[in-house]
């Protein structure tokens, strides 16, 4: 199921419910105005996304009771004026199918938006392996960028926040390669490692960038230059995707390898970043050149930092009970 099916089949799968105030004979003060709420059934989210969520039975309250109390920047205001946990889900018996397999008069629960999005957040390993994970997430928290948000609005929104993890992984695939480097380069007469390293670095993009150096790629999208500015931090999330791939592949072959000259790391490497550059071409059409941001990651680390306090501003004080 790739990202636009799971946006599609959230949204059908999404529940709707309006709620308003009755006043009997002796209820003097104004009605309140209905009120809509939404929420999603945890059979449904199982079926989404299979064996990797809990199965539906006593244990599954004890799992989304746990997940929605963790540590918060800000607490609610005003949570107390109901329970937090047990306002964000509700349990109902009702008919539905488990796995293909049909249930009749079974528990249920109504889960919250902000429920779907705590489980997602906190939960990662419950649903490890999914590729659309974080889509998932960012698709629960969606209101905070617009309302009714349509799939082509959010997936490169989506997209961008990708580049956070990606670039975490590619950093400590750069460690490795850094371990390699320095533990081969053990000659004297040899120019320093930093010299060295940066070399390497540099020859080594010519493969991924089809003959252009980081600073021609920088060059070519305005971005910023200095010591303290990598192409790294700005590379798209396909790009992002392609470079770790070689990485892990370059390790693969030079620790098979009984050559363990930097001339042949640097060979496999090359080779390795040409073949991702090819397969990356061929699966999106986009050349690793075009796949650059002009956000700086840590800036697009902090925007989703402050989205996220917004959405629990807003959605953690909503209750489905």
């Amino acid at each position: 199921m790739d990202n636009k099916e799971l946006f599609q089949e959230l949204s059908r799968i999404r529940q709707h419910e309006t709620r308003g105030q009755q006043l009997d004979l002796f209820q003097t003060e104004t009605p309140k105005a209905p009120v809509s709420l939404e929420y999603w059934f945890y059979s449904d989210l199982y079926n989404l996304f299979s064996s990797s969520f809990p199965p539906i039975s006593q244990a599954m309250e004890k799992t989304v009771h746990e997940n929605l109390i963790y540590p918060y920047e800000e607490k609610p205001t005003n949570q107390q004026s109901f329970d937090f946990c047990w306002g964000h889900y509700d349990t109902i018996r009702h008919a539905y199918k488990l796995n293909y397999i049909e249930y009749k008069n079974a528990t249920d629960l109504k889960l919250s938006r902000y429920t779907c999005w705590s489980l997602l957040k906190q939960r990662p390993c419950m649903i490890k392996g999914h590729p659309n994970t974080f889509f998932a997430q960012t698709y629960f928290m969606s209101p905070v960028f617009k309302e009714n948000i349509d799939f082509d609005t959010l997936s490169p929104i989506v997209s961008e926040y990708e580049r956070i993890e990606l670039r975490q992984r590619l950093s400590r695939a750069e460690k490795i390669l850094s371990g390699i480097i320095n533990s081969a380069h053990r000659n004297p007469y040899k120019p320093s490692f930093e010299n060295y390293y940066r070399d390497f670095y540099n020859s080594t993009s010519l493969a991924l960038f089809n003959g252009q150096t980081y600073a021609d790629i920088q060059a070519q999208h305005h971005l910023p230059t200095g010591s303290n500015t990598t192409l790294l931090d700005y590379m798209g999330k396909h790009t992002l995707h392609a470079r770790i791939a070689a990485l892990y592949r370059t390790f693969e072959r030079y620790n098979n390898s009984t050559n363990k000259s930097l001339i042949n790391l640097n060979d496999i490497l090359c080779d390795e970043l040409f073949n991702k550059r090819v397969a990356m071409i061929n699966a999106t059409g986009m050349r690793p050149e075009q796949n650059i941001s002009q956000q700086r990651i840590d800036k697009v680390k902090k925007d989703l930092e402050d989205k996220e306090k917004d959405f629990k501003k807003q959605y953690s004080i909503q209750k489905i009970r």
